[in-house]
């Protein structure tokens, strides 16, 4: 069973649980209030009983722990008591009967058509063996066909609503699916682009302007200060360029791989912020979603050192038998009540580009915070399988031709 689909009869089991314990003391007041002195000690007996049994669900289902096998059973046994229920309040006048209707809307609450038919089958029938067995007072035996009538058309109604929802949330779901695929190969795309201007900018300008400081150092007048002037500002902006290309890419992770690039990055943030900076990988953990790893290890340790401000800063990637966990803490500034959402707001894309990053994967991303005490950002990726590899080229995949001719060149410091 799919993490989504168990997410899915979770919260259907918490609604069909709601929906059952407001019942019950329904049916309590409705008898108590009509006809008091008919009802028997069974019946409360019997309250009693439907009372822990509703109680019962919606504690499982609101701890999450609803399970499986409930779902098979819940239907029997409310149709038994609700008829035992029927049957133990006197009958002829039992305001019980009503909660018949009940039944089809319980079904439907489910979004599973077969099953709110179901219901409906059994909500008819219960109310023609109940009202056979304890015919209405006054002999109108009409009454029941027509009841019986109403009772099967809610049936039918909420079996076509029960349908018509369903195919829409198939429909949604075809849709996030679609999005993530879209938002996978945009990542993709991204990587690419950052890798090609990477080593277009590394392997042109910087040879360029590192080959042009040479000449001039060798250049007869080269201590003329108008050359030293010029020298100083090939140095300069050959660093700025050094500095973009390794904000794009670090080179070395196409030569070493993952564990040595995010080395690389915490050393050139706590040079450039003074923030203290360990990486704890378990190579277990690589191999499954390196690319998505990296960039989103180097996009929250940008985050935690240059927004966030963090002294000390930790980031762990370890592997479950089913998941990737990527975690990231800081002791920085923390993010505020609706920070997220108003930096979305002001163009800056990085914490929800993760977090759509890690959605289209089928994973989640959870952050916790407190202003001024540091924030705890965890990522959590189901491990894929080995088919899928090609969905999502990872940093080890053999680069072409002319990438492979740039990674002989020099690494960029």
């Amino acid at each position: 069973m799919t993490e989504q689909r168990q997410d899915r009869l979770v919260a259907d089991g918490f609604g069909l649980a709601v929906l059952r314990a407001l019942l019950v003391p329904i049916i309590a007041f409705g008898e108590q209030s009509v006809d008091p002195a008919k009802l028997s000690s069974a019946f409360w007996a019997l309250v009693t009983l439907a009372g822990a049994w509703a109680a019962g669900t919606l504690l499982a289902a609101a701890a999450g722990r609803r399970p499986a096998w409930l779902g098979r059973i819940e239907t029997g046994i409310d149709f038994t008591l609700l008829c035992a229920l029927d049957l133990a309040s006197g009958g002829s006048a039992s305001q019980i009967r009503k909660a018949f209707f009940a039944l089809p809307m319980l079904g439907a609450v489910t979004l599973r058509p077969r099953y709110t038919a179901l219901w409906a089958t059994l909500a008819v029938g219960g109310y023609l063996a109940v009202s056979l067995a304890q015919p209405l007072a006054g002999g109108d035996a009409s009454a029941v066909p027509v009841t019986a009538l109403y009772l099967s058309w809610t049936g039918v109604a909420a079996t076509l609503l029960a349908w018509k929802l369903a195919r829409n949330r198939r429909w949604i779901e075809q849709l996030a699916a679609h999005r993530g695929q879209l938002v996978a190969q945009a990542i993709t795309a991204e990587e690419h682009a950052r890798k090609q201007l990477a080593y277009e900018l590394h392997d042109e300008p910087a040879q360029t302007l590192a080959a042009a400081r040479l000449i001039l150092s060798d250049y007869p007048g080269h201590d003329d200060p108008r050359l030293q002037k010029v020298d100083r500002a090939l140095q300069t902006t050959l660093e700025k360029l050094r500095e973009l290309i390794f904000d794009l890419r670090p080179l070395a992770i196409d030569h070493e791989g993952i564990t040595p690039a995010l080395q690389e990055i915490a050393e050139h943030h706590s040079i450039r912020y003074g923030a203290a900076i360990s990486i704890r990988i378990n190579p277990s953990a690589l191999g499954s979603h390196d690319e998505v790893v990296f960039s989103l290890g180097r996009e929250l340790l940008t985050n935690a050192a240059r927004h966030a401000h963090a002294s000390a800063i930790e980031l762990t990637l370890t592997k479950q038998p089913a998941t990737l966990t990527l975690t990231v803490t800081d002791d920085g500034t923390g993010i505020s009540a609706g920070r997220e959402r108003q930096a979305l707001r002001d163009g800056h894309i990085g914490l929800a580009s993760a977090r759509e990053r890690v959605q289209a994967l089928g994973g989640s991303l959870n952050l916790a915070t407190t202003p001024g005490r540091g924030t705890t950002l965890t990522a959590t990726l189901p491990t894929r399988r080995a088919n899928d590899r090609h969905t999502h080229p990872t940093i080890n995949d053999t680069p072409h031709a002319e990438d492979r001719r740039m990674l002989g060149t020099q690494t960029v410091a």
